[in-house]
């Protein structure tokens, strides 16, 4: 009898044990918990009774603890979750991911000094802004490049650098959305929207923030910021929805990008004015300066050399300026560069230092030659990420950056040497045959002497098209940030 009811004890206690639910180890159950609050970013809500937009609605009775769902709720469950992830999955190859087809109304259709990846994420970042919303957002990846006021933290995090910190590295920043299946997107609030200074044209890449984003932004715990190249790739390769940037960098991604070139693709400086007026052109108030100060200086665009020259690039320990007869030696090398690359013509000389523009024109009556300056209003400009003040300033104190920016890339040829602006300016202007660049390692270590006019002078033939592409279509209402 007693062996009876030991085997029967057993018995029943093996079945119960088989029947009952397997305890889940920590890990384990928080997987599950991460799983039934909905992997794409929505809220699994006891109280959602409505499909809220959606086919299929969840559960009927949803519990506390994914471990207790039947099995045809967990199934529910996936699928309806699986249901607001993106259609091109994000594990798919990047050939088979990027599908979508232009529409034939792109400027990057026909452009043939863009590689093919370009125009095929293109296409995908464009139609990628007519599907998200404030609901399915958490199901895309996004990389944005800002420069908020209110990023928050330490004093670092609100540091961006210049305009040139900020934007010059376009082209790998855009490689690196391109490899991780990110949107890209840009977003200024320091010291005003970009948009007040560069706009989109009509037909290009539409890189605005919705409000809505913008509002996503602002919440500073929202989103890895990065700002170390290494760490910002690593960081986007991930799953997380959101990354934003302030990358910069010594030689702004060119480096990073030209080492992932595909054969006979061209490199970082020969694709980036393509890329650049893809992404931009001057607002409409920063275009009617640019086109005022051609007039009134008589220059031609394309048929003169700019020269920049970065004298206060380093300070000295006590603050000031460096001597006049270094910041003379510095302005005569550069105007004699300038005149080695288009001999006889014109020459537009910007610099942030008032000494080197005067000193300019003295240099200018002893050579016979053309030099041309401009001064700017705040004198000298102000700089973007150093203006102690900027809250209290209007945008339009900000616009000559941009204005000197286009000034020396529409001369077809530049000189340059410390800091990046002077670079950046020839990039622009697309004619990366005709430079030169003074600066070796960390010196101004190039040494020119003055070239008279000759035949050889360098001339670039500019399209006949406006200056300016016409700007994308105004922004709604609703759009951006009032």
């Amino acid at each position: 009898m007693l062996a009876f009811l030991v085997s029967a004890f057993l018995y029943y206690f093996v079945l119960a044990t088989r029947l009952a639910p397997s305890p889940f180890d920590p890990e384990t159950q928080k997987k599950l918990d991460e799983f039934a609050s909905g992997v794409y970013g929505r809220t699994w809500s006891k109280n959602l009774s409505t499909t809220d937009g959606f086919e299929q609605a969840p559960p009927e009775k949803p519990v506390d603890n994914v471990a207790e769902m039947s099995s045809s709720q967990m199934v529910q469950l996936k699928s309806w979750n699986e249901s607001l992830a993106p259609q091109n999955s994000y594990n798919k190859t990047l050939d088979d991911f990027y599908n979508i087809s232009s529409d034939g109304t792109n400027l990057w259709d026909n452009d043939p000094r863009l590689p093919q990846w370009i125009k095929t994420y293109l296409n995908w970042h464009k139609h990628k802004r007519k599907t998200w919303n404030t609901i399915n957002w958490q199901s895309e990846r996004w990389l944005i490049m800002q420069c908020l006021a209110e990023q928050g933290g330490s004093k670092s995090l609100t540091i961006c650098g210049g305009t040139a910190d900020r934007l010059k590295p376009l082209p790998y920043l855009l490689r690196l959305a391109y490899e991780t299946k990110r949107i890209l997107l840009i977003r200024w609030t320091k010291p005003a929207m970009l948009e007040e200074f560069l706009v989109p044209p009509k037909g290009g890449v539409d890189w605005r923030t919705p409000n809505w984003m913008a509002k996503i932004l602002s919440n500073v715990s929202r989103g890895a910021l990065y700002q170390d190249g290494s760490m910002l790739r690593k960081v986007a390769a991930r799953s997380k929805p959101l990354v934003r940037s302030r990358y910069q960098n010594y030689h702004y991604g060119s480096q990073e990008y030209d080492a992932s070139l595909f054969e006979g693709e061209p490199n970082f400086a020969e694709v980036y004015s393509s890329v650049w007026r893809l992404f931009f052109r001057p607002s409409l108030s920063v275009a009617s300066i640019i086109e005022s100060q051609l007039d009134t200086l008589g220059l031609v665009p394309g048929n003169y050399a700019s020269a920049h020259l970065r004298a206060l690039y380093y300070l000295y320990a006590d603050g000031g300026e460096p001597s006049e007869k270094v910041i003379e030696g510095g302005t005569r090398n550069a105007l004699n560069c300038a005149s080695q690359l288009r001999p006889g013509a014109p020459i537009f000389f910007a610099s942030d230092s008032e000494k080197a523009s005067n000193y300019s024109q003295i240099y200018a009556g002893k050579m016979n030659a053309q030099v041309i300056t401009r001064t700017p209003s705040p004198n000298p400009p102000l700089h973007l990420d150093r203006c102690k003040d900027w809250m209290q300033r209007p945008p339009s104190d900000f616009y000559d950056t941009f204005v000197d920016l286009y000034l020396m890339g529409l001369g077809g040829c530049a000189t340059f040497g410390k800091g990046g602006f002077g670079r950046w300016g020839w990039l622009i202007s697309g004619n990366f045959s005709c430079k030169i660049n003074r600066r070796t390692k960390r010196l101004d270590s190039i040494k020119c002497s003055w070239q008279n006019s000759s035949e050889t002078a360098r001339q670039v033939s500019m399209p006949g098209t406006p200056l300016f592409l016409e700007p994308m279509d105004p922004i709604p209402s609703d759009y951006l940030e009032t």
